[in-house]
This record gives C-alpha cells, sequence and structure tokens, in this order.
C-alpha cells in the first residue's frame, strides 16, 4: 500500500480538510525545503527552547547540494545547524519514501542515539496527518513506522558499523573524533557504491594531520573547481575523490546570541575562551584558516613510540587471573619474587573509561591492563584482583574527583595492601594522611616527563596497541600543555605513567608474597 493511500485510508472519506491535509502531505513529500520550513520545530541548546527551524540560505543551499551528490563532506563552524539540517532531512526521507534505509554515526552510541533523538523530536511536533505512527518509540537506537519500512538507525563508530545494511543514506556525524573513521568508511561504502547518500559532517583536528576526515577533506579538495554560492557555503566539485566537498565558515549563521552583532559576540565569547588555534579549529571564518596547518610536536620520541609496536601481542588465552569478561589482558604472568607496581586512572564509569596498568619495577614491562566503561566500585575491585595477584604489588591510583575517593575508600574496605603514599611532585616527600596520587598540573608534568624519558630510552615495553596509540596521540601545541586531540582519552596514557613514576620508589622493605601459576 502506498503512502498516499494509507492516508486516505486513515483520513476516510475526502472533507475539505481531509483534501487540505493531502495537499499539504504531497507538498511536504516533493520538497525536503517546504516540509523543515512549514513544519519543522527543534531544540535549541543555548536558551533551552523548541524553536521553529530557520529556513537561512545556507541551510536551503545545503538541502540541494544534499539532493544532488552521493558522497559529500561537510567542513564547518560550530553551531551552523547542520546536524539539524541532517536529522531533519532523515526523518523527511523515512516520512516520506516506502523503504528508505538511514544511518546516523557517531564517535558514542550516546551520541548517535542523540542525533536518533533530534529526528523523533521533529516528528512530535508535526502535524497529525504527517506523523505516521512510530513502531517502537520506545527504542533509543531507532526510528522506525508502523505504516511502511522506512527507518533510522543509531550506530556507535566502529570498525564495522554498517557493514552488510542496504542503508540508503549514512550520515557520519563529527567525523574527525571518530576512533575508526577509516576502517568504517570501508564498511559503509557501498552505500555510494549503489546509489545511495553518504555525508559526512565535522569540524577539523588541526592537530592530526592524518585523520581520516582530513584525508577525505584533501582529496576531495585536490583538483576540485570552487564555487561560492551567494549565501556564503563555498563548494569543491571534481576533486580527486568525486566527493563534494562544502565549507560553513562562523559567520554564516546571520544570529548567535540575541542582543549581539554577530562581531561583538565573537569577541566576547569567543576570543576570551579559545586559544588562536582553537578558534581557527572551532570557528573557522575561511577554509583556508581551518586547513592551514599549526605549530605542533609530538610530546613522546615518536621513532620510540613506533619501536614499540614490535612488542605488541594478543593477550593469554587463560589464566587463573580473572579478565572480567575481556577487560582485563594479561600479557605475563606473575613470576615468584618479583616486584610489580600497579597504577589505575579510575572512573565512575560514564564518559571516561578506567584504566590500569601492571608494570614489572625491575624490566618495565606492562604485564597486565585493564579497561572499560564500568562503575567505580569493579574497576576498584579489578585493582585489587591485579595487585593481589602480581605479588600484593605496590600499588596507588589518581585520587582526582569523586571516582578518586569513592576508589580509595573501596580499597580501604578491601584492604588492599601495600598502597604508595602521596608526594608532593615538586620535593618527593611524603604528605601524611592522605590516600592515592593527586595529579595536580605539577605532579601531571612529572608524571608525564618520567615516561617520556623512559620511552625515550627504551626502556618501556609495551604489549597493548590502544595504548601505544594514545603515546603516539599526545602532543604539544605552539606555546600551550601537552595534550591529546579532542574528543580522545588519556587514560592508558597516565595510567602508564603513573605505573612507572611508582617505580621511583619501590623500597626493599615491601613485603612480597607470591602466587604460583602453572
Amino acid at each position: 500500500m502506498s503512502l498516499q493511500s494509507e492516508l486516505l485510508k486513515l483520513n476516510g472519506s475526502l472533507g475539505k480538510r481531509d483534501t487540505d491535509d493531502l495537499t499539504e502531505w504531497l507538498k511536504c513529500q516533493s520538497s525536503c525545503r517546504y516540509f523543515l520550513t512549514k513544519y519543522a520545530y527543534i531544540q535549541n541548546r543555548n536558551t533551552s527552547q523548541t524553536v521553529k527551524w530557520q529556513p537561512w540560505p545556507y541551510l536551503l543551499d545545503l538541502i540541494d547540494i544534499i539532493q544532488e551528490s552521493h558522497d559529500i563532506i561537510l567542513l564547518k563552524a560550530r553551531q551552523l545547524g547542520w546536524t539539524w539540517l541532517l536529522n531533519g532531512f532523515g526523518l523527511w526521507k523515512c516520512l516520506f519514501t516506502e523503504a528508505a534505509k538511514g544511518l546516523f554515526i557517531s564517535q558514542k552510541e550516546e551520541k548517535a542515539w542523540e542525533m536518533v533523538a533530534n529526528a523523533k523530536s521533529i516528528w512530535e511536533k508535526l502535524p497529525d496527518f504527517l506523523r505516521a505512527s512510530l513502531k517502537h518509540d520506545d527504542n533509543r537506537a531507532l526510528l522506525d513506522f508502523t505504516t511502511h519500512k522506512s527507518l533510522i538507525q543509531a550506530l556507535p563508530s566502529t570498525r564495522d558499523a554498517g557493514r552488510g545494511t542496504d542503508a540508503s543514506f549514512v550520515f557520519r556525524d563529527e567525523l574527525a573524533t571518530h576512533p575508526f573513521g577509516r576502517e568504517n568508511f570501508t564498511a559503509v561504502g557501498p552505500t555510494i557504491d549503489s546509489g545511495g547518500l553518504q555525508v559526512d559532517l565535522s569540524t577539523i583536528d588541526k592537530s592530526d594531520a592524518t585523520n581520516h576526515f582530513t584525508e577525505r577533506i584533501n582529496r576531495a579538495k585536490e583538483g576540485a573547481t570552487r564555487e561560492n554560492l551567494p549565501s556564503g557555503l563555498v563548494i569543491f566539485r571534481g576533486g580527486e575523490s568525486g566527493a563534494t566537498l562544502v565549507f560553513g565558515g562562523w559567520k554564516l549563521r546571520p544570529v548567535r546570541e540575541e542582543g549581539f552583532s554577530l562581531e561583538d559576540w565573537f569577541e566576547s565569547k569567543v576570543k576570551p575562551k579559545y586559544t588562536s588555534y582553537e578558534i581557527e579549529e572551532q570557528y573557522p571564518e575561511t577554509i583556508e584558516q581551518a586547513l592551514s596547518p599549526i605549530e605542533t610536536r609530538p610530546y613522546f620520541d615518536i621513532e620510540a613510540v613506533e619501536g614499540m609496536l614490535a612488542d605488541v601481542m594478543e593477550p593469554l588465552f587463560a589464566s587463573d587471573i580473572d579478565t572480567h569478561n575481556g577487560m582485563v589482558k594479561v600479557y605475563k604472568l606473575p613470576l615468584i619474587g618479583r616486584q610489580y607496581c600497579v597504577f589505575t586512572d579510575p572512573s565512575e564509569g560514564t564518559d571516561d573509561p578506567f584504566h590500569t596498568v601492571v608494570i614489572d619495577a625491575k624490566t618495565y614491562e606492562g604485564v597486565a591492563e585493564a579497561s572499560g566503561k564500568v562503575p567505580v566500585e569493579i574497576c576498584a575491585q579489578i585493582h585489587h584482583e591485579l595487585a593481589m595477584a602480581y605479588n600484593k604489588a605496590s600499588q596507588v591510583y589518581e585520587a582526582n574527583s569523586v571516582a578518586g575517593g569513592r576508589f580509595g575508600e573501596i580499597l580501604k574496605l578491601l584492604k588492599t595492601p601495600n598502597l604508595a603514599p602521596r608526594r608532593d611532585a615538586s620535593t618527593d616527600k611524603i604528605i601524611e594522611g592522605k590516600r592515592g596520587w593527586w595529579t595536580s598540573e605539577s605532579s601531571k608534568r612529572t608524571m608525564l616527563q618520567r615516561l617520556s624519558d623512559g620511552i625515550h630510552k627504551r626502556q618501556i615495553i609495551c604489549h597493548n596497541k590502544e595504548s601505544i596509540e594514545q603515546f603516539r596521540r599526545f602532543f604539544i601545541p605552539a606555546g600551550e600543555k601537552p595534550r591529546m586531540p579532542k574528543g580522545l582519552h588519556d587514560d592508558a596514557l597516565m595510567a602508564w605513567a603513573g605505573a612507572y613514576s611508582l617505580t621511583n620508589y619501590i623500597t626493599r622493605d615491601i613485603k612480597i608474597s607470591s602466587w604460583k601459576y602453572d
């Protein structure tokens, strides 16, 4: 049954109002511009209000571009309304097409859910004659209907996200932050090959020239013809990859905050908050500004870091140490009489993962690591078990935040032995009466410098490729503090820095008892 027939069935005999509804329904079906302009309401995150979608010229042009192309790359400044446009476009495709299938892919599962939630919020404000009934109203990862087969599915960015699906359109939001963007592109590539639509959307990550999104931009721009539209959009067509590249600068949006001109808003709200290169990332005015390189250098010796990849190995298949469903990776079993150090960067199990490193205090080999997004009680239990298994290792944890405080309380209840005392970072003097290490700026700097020296001297042996990747990505922007690229975590990096620093404080009076593993 066609969608039009379904509408007639729902309305019964056609009176004047029914005829008007059908006319409007057909207008919406034929024009996404019309549908969004007349019927779409979105959430304004700045004011926490529901507002009518604004048909600004650059948004209307963007709708046309999306409907004309199959492979589109959107390089943008923040808060241009492009993600909301894609959410609305995806809803439009599903409402007025018999069997469209869309994928919303974002860095994290929660972000992908948010895209589906945005589309649902637009659907909720539609008049009844446009609002096809939802099939799974309580499913955060799915938007589908009882009247036809169209649907939108939310997926986190993984190597295989979207592989094997017959998607009509794929939207990858904030692609520069996707951990497996390059691998995922291969997985969803058949969408483009079969005539479907793929849109990659993001701000730029200037700290990583090898980023998949940046590579996509460069290939689309190489050899392309540039066009500056009256609306302010800049389009590149006919480049090396064949993709259409669209740039939108921060001045496109006519109003940023009520009562402020664009220039006043920029001077008072943006300039004081961000560094110059962060402005070029988040609020570029021109594409040249967005793509200009920044002066950065790796924090660690890259040659030494790359050399560490030779030591990467799979964790042991079986041991007496509980792996907690794969969160714990055991690379070497404890040796009798050997001293070990355990350090954990704890978390509350929501946004950031915890990370634990067990290091041989003599060889500086990482013999076990653990990571995952679990409640602090579980990561404290894992820390305790590893410390006990590795000869009642010298152990400590990052005490910052609520998670650190709770973590310490649990270790106290578990009576985890050999807790290293807190020390003053500048003098190494012990601070009595405090549990855990407080990683202030000075102590963090000291720990990172020690790890940097250990890597440079080729002392560190790391078997975990994910940890080595964090070493590789850690960088120093010109004139600023070292950090990870936006959207990436440093939990493994800090756990390694803590464990390696702890080896400096191993004393001979720590009682060692060994558990033998057959």
